[in-house]
């Protein structure tokens, strides 16, 4: 009696086999046998003559095989897989979390912004995490962020090939959906899906040049789903998303990060460099350049110089800060002066707060004027209010006279009224048009 439960223990080994996958660490199911084998074993412990210490034992153990025999008719025992789950090859991608930010229970679909506040986004964007069975890791060196995800095909019961195409297709809109809620404005967006089946993997780069179209994606992953390649029902797919933030921000190089003798050098793509060296036209020519783009360097210096002297100050005047109300008035203008103090911090310079359409931005070194033509790349930053020219890496941050963050509203600051509440999202508005 005891080589023959010797002998079945070995075919129940060899019936049920954990086999890994590649490299990835994760497991799947290979069943090997079929259902004489278990029924087998059933009747192997129902002919025991054990004593009465390990009844319960046995009984546990026989309740346990009967369960898998009532399942053996499926290549893969259902009571293995959690249909309900996102699968059980995700559970050790989940448990490589990296950063803080680790609670699922949050994460909805269906929600506004995946159910995620403001500030769980900007930490999963900062620190990383693991959220709805999304892995973020950032790339700080890089300014962006990878997604990864693991898609398990067990999922889908049915045999046809249009439900995998409606099944990738959801998982595809629900990622690009999550990855433009980490990317913000102007991110871009890289997916690549592979499998061990699929011949060479699946890469699409959507924009807002192409309006993020999913259709660039799904159309590639249909042709080779046509073609003679196969895309084994039980197998796992990984998908990558690499976001680039901040594709027109310019946030590599921060002004503060700079000494003061290498901000022009390191900025020079975002400045026109007034070359003049027998006058003191740098001024005028900035804002002759600001008038008139396309005017070659031989003809500013003229125009500079007549300008000058329409405002009364001879070509070598310098001009100081109370002289550019006289310029403004002149030109019909807005001119903003930045400039360095001796402890390294970026201030500014301006008559008045109002906005205006027609924004000259100077940049004052070491008694030079240089025009700046790129704000946010200049000062390295996703975004500058346009108003109060406070720098910021979120809209969602950012609040001032002009600026409202509850309604986003460019026009809010124009209807003045009584603060209130507003009863949907509970926030206090500026006004009833707020």
């Amino acid at each position: 009696m005891s080589k023959r439960c010797g002998e079945n223990s070995c075919n129940l080994g060899a019936a049920i086999k954990f086999r890994r996958c590649d490299d990835d660490g994760l497991y799947t199911f290979e069943q090997r046998g079929n259902t004489e084998t278990l029924h087998g074993l059933i009747r192997t412990v129902e002919d025991l003559n054990r004593q009465q210490s390990t009844t319960n034992t046995l009984l546990d153990l026989l309740n346990s095989v009967r369960s898998m025999a009532e399942v053996q008719t499926e290549p893969l025992p259902k009571s293995l897989l959690d249909i309900g789950s996102n699968s059980l090859l995700d559970s050790d991608s989940n448990s490589q979390q990296v950063g803080w930010w680790t609670d699922s229970h949050s994460f909805n679909p269906s929600e506004p912004n995946f159910g995620l506040s403001e500030a769980a986004i900007e930490s999963i964007v900062r620190e990383g995490g693991s959220v709805g069975g999304y892995t973020v890791v950032p790339r700080r060196r890089f300014n962006g962020l990878e997604i990864r995800h693991r898609i398990n095909m067990r999922v889908i019961t049915a045999p046809d090939l249009a439900a995998y195409a409606i099944f990738l297709h959801d998982i595809m809109s629900e990622i690009v959906s999550f990855s433009r809620l980490l990317a913000g404005d102007g991110g871009l967006i890289n997916i690549t899906l592979r499998g061990p089946s699929l011949p060479s993997d699946v890469n699409a780069v959507l924009s807002p040049d192409n309006v993020y179209d999913l259709h660039i994606f799904t159309q590639q992953l249909e042709n080779i789903m046509q073609s003679n390649s196969d895309v084994r029902a039980d197998e796992c797919l990984d998908l990558n998303v690499s976001i680039a933030l901040g594709k027109h921000g310019g946030a590599y190089r921060k002004i503060r990060d700079l000494v003061h003798n290498e901000v022009i050098v390191r900025n020079r793509m975002n400045l026109f460099c007034p070359n003049n060296i027998s006058n003191n036209l740098c001024f005028a020519i900035c804002l002759s350049h600001f008038l008139q783009p396309h005017s070659p360097c031989s003809e500013l210096e003229s125009l500079a110089a007549s300008l000058q002297k329409t405002a009364g100050y001879s070509v070598q005047q310098k001009i100081g800060f109370n002289d550019i109300t006289r310029f403004e008035r002149l030109l019909h203008v807005k001119i903003v002066v930045f400039h360095r103090t001796c402890s390294g911090l970026l201030e500014h310079f301006t008559n008045n707060d109002e906005p205006h359409n027609k924004t000259v931005f100077l940049y004052l070194h070491n008694e030079h004027y240089f025009l700046i033509k790129n704000l946010k790349a200049f000062i390295g930053t996703p975004y500058v209010c346009e108003y109060c020219y406070h720098c910021f890496t979120s809209r969602r941050d950012h609040r001032c006279k002009y600026v409202c963050d509850v309604c986003n509203a460019p026009d809010c600051h124009k209807y003045v009224g009584k603060t209130r509440q507003c009863h949907d999202c509970l926030r206090y508005c500026r006004s009833a048009y707020c």
